[in-house]
């Protein structure tokens, strides 16, 4: 089961997996996939077609923009303003797609 706090908006079309946290306030655009275990916490801002990969966590009050992918097991410290792939912890810009 998926935890979704409260305030959290959710765009169309998106795909929630089991056992991830979703906490407060966070807003979540369109034909993103916040995968297995993934971790998003409060207040931020996740854009269209993101993809979090397992384990992924999203620390407090961070906004990442369309069209990124997060690998597994990566932690996203910083904003991320450019679409792209993301891995490691911190996450770090790898390749666009």
């Amino acid at each position: 089961m998926a935890y979704i706090g409260p305030d959290v908006h959710i765009g169309n079309y998106n795909i929630i997996n089991t056992s991830s946290v979703i906490e407060h306030e966070v807003q979540i655009g369109d034909y993103s996939h916040i995968s297995v275990n993934s971790t998003i916490c409060g207040k931020c801002r996740i854009g269209s077609n993101v993809f979090l990969g397992a384990g992924a966590v999203v620390i407090d009050k961070i906004s990442i923009c369309d069209n990124v992918i997060i690998g597994a097991n990566s932690v996203v410290v910083d904003n991320i303003y450019d679409s792209g792939v993301y891995v490691g912890n911190p996450a770090k810009y790898v390749r666009s797609i």
